[in-house]
């Protein structure tokens, strides 16, 4: 599943206005708000595990001891996952937004975002956390050798944390990823609050009682634990982890739009209080 990118012929072109007048390059910009994104839209900042991006997150590395993995692409291509941890979220959002439970401690939102090479692109992919696929071989925590077996993809992480995730992925695209980012609960709906919040609009009600969304047809502004129970809602209708998915995505571009027009990004203290 290779990220189609410009050739090299694009990647020359100068970047040019309305009116032909070379446009003043802001690929450093694009590519802070492409990054915000990426921390923003599956979680948030908070609690965060990245490799190599920013020197204010906490870093594992999940690429050690990876073999067999497909060849670098053009560009930068970064791995974000949501787990559905819940450690420091108060009894408070746990009873407003039904956030009650035993996570699973598996990745219920999993996506590619490929950053182009010129860093002026950012394209985001969704994988279903129920596709069936299979689980490459690996040792285990006392090195006792596990064998590859078939299972959900969100169950890799549960069995073989960020590795065995980014592994996994890598095994079933064909997409060689670069960079590894996980984020929580707590984490997003604090990043939501950051930026005072985020507007979305839908066409009719959103009612779930599972999650406890409930939003009325029109525009609302979601706070952090509305945003979440908007992201996280697949009881709304048949399309169940498709609309999911959809509406992630909406949510995507709605927090680009509002991260990049409140000045949180051009603030970097203020940005940083998110990835505390």
């Amino acid at each position: 599943m290779p990220v189609p990118d410009p050739g090299p012929d694009s990647a020359r072109r100068p970047d040019r206005g309305r009116h032909g007048a070379p446009r003043r390059p802001r690929w450093g910009l694009r590519v802070a708000t492409a990054l915000a994104v990426v921390i923003l839209v599956a979680g948030g900042a908070g609690h965060a595990v990245v490799h190599g991006i920013d020197r204010g997150i906490r870093r594992v590395d999940p690429f050690t001891g990876l073999s067999h993995r497909p060849r670098t692409g053009h560009g930068t291509t970064i791995l974000v996952v949501g787990t559905d941890g819940r450690d420091t979220i108060t009894e408070d959002e746990r009873t407003r937004y039904h956030l009650g439970g035993e996570p699973c401690h598996c990745t219920d939102t999993m996506l590619l975002v490929h950053l182009s090479r010129g860093r002026d692109r950012a394209s985001v992919v969704s994988l279903p956390r129920d596709t069936y696929t299979v689980l490459p071989a690996r040792a285990d925590a006392s090195g006792a050798l596990r064998p590859a077996h078939p299972q959900k993809l969100n169950a890799a992480y549960a069995e073989g944390g960020p590795a065995l995730t980014v592994s996994t992925v890598e095994q079933l695209t064909g997409v060689h990823v670069d960079h590894y980012l996980e984020v929580d609960f707590a984490g997003f709906m604090r990043t939501v609050d950051l930026v005072g919040g985020v507007r979305v609009c839908t066409e009719e009600p959103l009612r779930d009682d599972h999650s406890g969304l409930d939003l009325p047809a029109g525009t609302s502004t979601l706070n952090g634990g509305q945003a979440l129970q908007y992201v996280r809602s697949r009881h709304l209708d048949a399309s169940a982890d498709l609309g999911r998915m959809r509406r992630q995505q909406r949510f995507v571009a709605a927090l680009l739009q509002r991260a990049t027009s409140s000045g949180v990004l051009l603030d970097p203290p203020v940005f940083r209080r998110g990835a505390a």
